[in-house]
């Protein structure tokens, strides 16, 4: 990172492979550090961002997001799917989620926002409509945020 007056100011060497975030590598995400005030060279410390085309020069967009990882979790499976794809949300609280499908060429193709209770709560999405490829999915609550990848084949 440079200052206005071109001086670096700061850098990380980082990989593109496990245990640095895959969606990162290529997939239309940036690096975001996680807090200013961690230490830059330690992997622990950065996720991807939740935007496809990533955060370059802006505020990053997990900023001021609370991860909950430990105690929420959310998973989208099977992956690779046929017609339905089944999202699972644990939540310790009663929230709303917003789901959101994007294609390959970053085109929104679906969204849904659901209800969510308190423990495990599971949704069975039709995809039938949906062409095979690659779909990225931004799932949102008021204390989670994550995008995965995943695969439809007919």
């Amino acid at each position: 990172m440079f200052d206005l007056s071109g001086a670096l100011i700061d850098s990380v060497l980082y990989e593109t492979s496990y245990p640095w975030p895959s969606e990162a590598d290529g997939e239309g995400y940036t690096l975001e550090l996680k807090n200013y005030d961690l230490d830059n060279s330690i992997v622990d410390s950065w996720y991807s961002s939740f935007i496809v085309g990533g955060t370059p020069g802006k505020k990053n967009s997990t900023e001021e997001m609370e991860i909950e990882a430990v105690k929420n979790s959310i998973m989208l499976f099977p992956n690779p799917f046929d017609e339905v794809v089944t999202l699972s949300i644990n939540y310790y609280s009663e929230d709303s989620v917003i789901f959101k499908l994007y294609n390959c060429n970053g085109q929104l193709v679906n969204e849904t926002k659901l209800q969510i209770n308190f423990g495990s709560n599971l949704f069975h999405l039709d995809t039938s409509e949906l062409a095979s490829g690659v779909y990225y999915c931004f799932i949102e609550t008021k204390k989670l945020r994550t995008t995965k990848k995943i695969v439809k084949l007919k």
